[in-house]
């Protein structure tokens, strides 16, 4: 039947991606047909497109494209073939076998395109089956670009909105945004002919509000949705619903192979990685993902392993997402070290589809402490992290490999590792406790692993519970109703110059503000409704006092406020605080130590930075000391102490000596910071402190009489790798070099 010919609505179908044959489901109005095949109108029927075709009947029917010709050919599924990008950088590369039933997908996909019955086709499969690399290859295809005047792709995702469809259509057509943008959509689109792509829609989305001309036999527009639900495709009223489903059993192995290597040929590990795959169930992300973790793994017991893992799921009463998570984690227990996998959670802060430069993720992963060392090994060794994520197929590079992304569902893996107790945010935390190590491959059972997902499967299918906008170029707050839900919410590094007044966070535990570098106030009563929070990051913004709500937050374990270069004053009201154990005020200005720190007994962080002045007038004004004394010897949990004074401060040569006695008593101290004006000082210090000064895992000490200066006179990288180094002395303006020094 011909584009323009009326069509009498046959007996409806639907379509399979699968090898094998489904009952056909019956729903009004459908037409599903397979193009240049035989089909026989009044009898329903599977198509499948994994390399068989079911139920064929007698009479072909074929339909040509509504191209731009009269002449057009029809299209022949079996002669499509998917165009090569060289250099592109997918997450799934998808070769031979598979490539073969993405081809199969396209061609189907096209042929209902061609048909004027068809003008909402839905595209549905769980995650990680591969509907974004199907909708990527038709969208590239010629005869898409052959078909229509413009293809729009927008990826929607589970947090999406109107404004950010309308943008990105709008972005695609190169125009300006502006109050009246549903109207300013309408009129680009309704002369054109258009292809409009939504993969990850999760609701129903109402295209008319949006700007979205209807799509008409007239008109010839078409729209396309990928979801995970076929409920979804029933609410957006397609008119037919194409399933794609796994890869057949030697597709899905020849796959792996291609991710493993020959190796997998060993006849002691080939059974093993046979039955890996079958347990895979053809889902490429899985199947390369795991392929990827296995590379050059040569040990039969490994793999036995990984097989016995995989294998316990569904014995753990694990099904359907909840076991395809479990599995994607096989993978992150094999990344090598907590370095690596922190650097890898750091990248599900991002909104969900968000692209993040690569330089920009690097200096992310730097400024929260996730990678040590100086300036140049980090930036190295950050590097490597990227290409070793980018290679296990944890991350996806773009195909300039210049910004990175997450899938979807290797986000959702890292969102269930977030919201375990024992590792949740603590990655972020490194500079301030001493983490136990993450479960890994070598020790650590898989039993227990599984339990402990388990255990928190709600958690991970709540995705409401991790306000994650972190990057994502923020001028004004998320809606009050995103904060309720909120377990930890991840805000760092946006524009924010204004936060709600007095949001209700009756389950918020983190929340993590910063570097956004306009945040001057933060309004009185911020804090009320927040009974549970324990980690409070503010660092790097320009607060200039932290508000009494603040100070009922009795469950607060960590406060940071590091490089708060405008906040002065620290109010007594922190010895309310009694459950603190990490306070972290350096870089800051205040001039004086409270007293009422000496009730913070849990206390084992503590860094402060003092305000000073070299100019007499104002000198006189400060207080006459930094700290009291018998405060430092109060905190008997410490084990970090910084203590940074302005250059020149005289108040810290009265000071200096008792906080060195004091030191002395903290037994549990492993790692110490202190400027000490005069040598006597440092000999003083190591009279005092000589039974436990050789259990300092790190120190950092000046030594000499240091002045301000307004120009600095070691470069910046010096100045970095000073702090990033874990045992360090400078020795000031000394000729030449005393004994305790040499000691040190």
């Amino acid at each position: 039947m011909h584009v323009g010919e009326p069509v009498d609505p046959p007996t409806p179908q639907s379509v399979s991606t699968s090898g094998t044959s489904k009952k056909a489901a019956v729903k009004q109005s459908k037409l599903s047909v397979h193009v240049g095949k035989p089909v026989e109108p009044s009898t329903p029927q599977s198509v499948s497109t994994s390399g068989t075709r079911k139920n064929a009947a007698e009479e072909p029917m074929t339909i040509p494209p509504s191209g731009k010709s009269k002449g057009s050919q029809p299209i022949d599924v079996v002669e499509i073939e998917l165009p090569c990008q060289p250099g592109s950088q997918q997450l799934l590369e998808l070769r031979r076998g598979a490539k073969r039933s993405i081809e199969h997908m396209v061609g189907m996909i096209l042929s209902h395109v061609s048909n004027t019955t068809s003008k909402r086709i839905g595209v549905h499969g769980s995650g990680g089956i591969g509907k974004t690399s199907v909708l990527k290859a038709l969208i590239n295809h010629p005869k898409t670009k052959y078909l229509f005047d413009v293809n729009i792709w927008v990826s929607v995702s589970r947090n999406w909105s109107m404004r950010k469809i309308q943008n990105e259509v709008l972005r695609q057509f190169r125009l300006q945004t502006d109050s009246e943008i549903a109207e300013e959509l309408f009129q680009s689109l309704k002369c054109q002919r258009f292809l409009l792509l939504l993969d990850d829609v999760w609701e129903q989305i109402d295209l008319h509000t949006i700007g979205i001309p209807d799509l008409t036999l007239e008109n010839g527009c078409r729209m396309i949705i990928a979801t995970r639900s076929l409920g979804v495709c029933h609410i957006m009223a397609t008119d037919v619903e194409i399933q794609v489903e796994g890869l057949l059993e030697e597709e899905a192995w020849e796959l792996f192979r291609e991710q493993v290597g020959g190796i997998v040929d060993s006849p002691n590990i080939k059974p093993h990685a046979r039955a890996l795959v079958q347990k895979c169930h053809g889902l490429p992300l899985l199947i390369i993902v795991t392929g990827r973790a296995l590379t050059k793994e040569i040990d039969a017991l490994a793999w036995m392993h990984a097989v016995r893992e995989f294998s316990q799921c569904s014995a753990h009463g694990m099904y359907g997402f909840e076991t395809l998570i479990q599995k994607l984690k096989f993978s992150y227990d094999r990344l090598e070290g907590l370095e690596l996998k922190s650097c890898f959670l750091y990248c599900a802060l991002f909104p969900e589809d968000w692209e993040v430069s690569m330089l920009d993720l690097v200096e992310y992963w730097i400024h929260e402490g996730l990678i040590s060392g100086n300036w140049t090994d980090a930036y190295k060794r950050a590097h490597d992290i990227v290409n070793i994520l980018v290679g296990a197929s944890l991350l996806q590079s773009s195909e300039d490999s210049l910004s990175i992304k997450m899938h979807d569902l290797i986000r959702d893996l890292a969102s269930g590792i977030l919201s375990l107790e024992a590792e949740g945010c603590q990655f972020l935390l490194r500079n301030y406790s001493r983490m136990t190590q993450l479960s890994d491959t070598e020790n650590s059972s898989s039993h227990r692993s599984l339990e402990t997902f388990e255990g928190n499967r709600q958690l991970i299918l709540e995705s409401r519970q991790f306000l994650s906008r972190a990057a994502a170029g923020l001028t004004e707050p998320p809606l009050n109703e995103e904060w309720e839900e909120a377990k930890m919410i991840f805000l760092m590094d946006n524009e924010l110059s204004r936060l709600p007044e007095r949001p209700n966070c009756p389950k918020l535990l983190a929340l993590f503000l910063q570097r956004n570098h306009l945040l001057r106030m933060i309004p009185s009563p911020f804090f009320d409704l927040m009974p549970f929070l324990k980690v409070l990051n503010l660092s790097k913004t320009r607060i200039k006092s932290l508000p009494k709500s603040l100070f009922k937050l009795i469950k607060l374990e960590v406060l940071i406020l590091r490089d708060c270069e405008c906040l002065i004053l620290l109010p007594s009201d922190v010895g309310s605080l009694r459950q603190l154990e990490v306070l972290d005020l350096q870089g800051t200005e205040i001039d004086k130590l409270p007293d009422e720190i000496s009730e913070l007994a849990s206390l084992r962080h503590l860094k402060v930075s003092f305000y000073g002045s070299v100019n007499w007038s104002e000198y006189v004004k400060l207080p006459c000391e930094l700290v009291s004394q018998g405060i430092i010897s109060s905190l008997h949990e410490l084990e970090t102490l910084s203590l940074d004074v302005y250059p020149g401060d005289r108040r810290w040569d009265k000071d200096v000596k008792s906080v060195i006695n004091e030191v002395g008593n903290l037994t549990k101290l492993i790692a110490f910071s202190c400027y000490f004006p005069k040598v006597e000082f440092l000999e003083l210090f190591l009279q005092t402190g000589i039974p436990w000064i050789r259990g300092l895992t790190k120190f950092k000490f000046v030594v000499g009489h240091d002045v301000k200066r307004f120009v600095a006179q070691v470069v910046d990288n010096l100045e970095f790798d000073y702090v990033q180094w874990g045992r360090c002395l400078r020795f000031i303006n000394g000729e030449m070099i005393p004994d305790a020094v040499v000691e040190v």
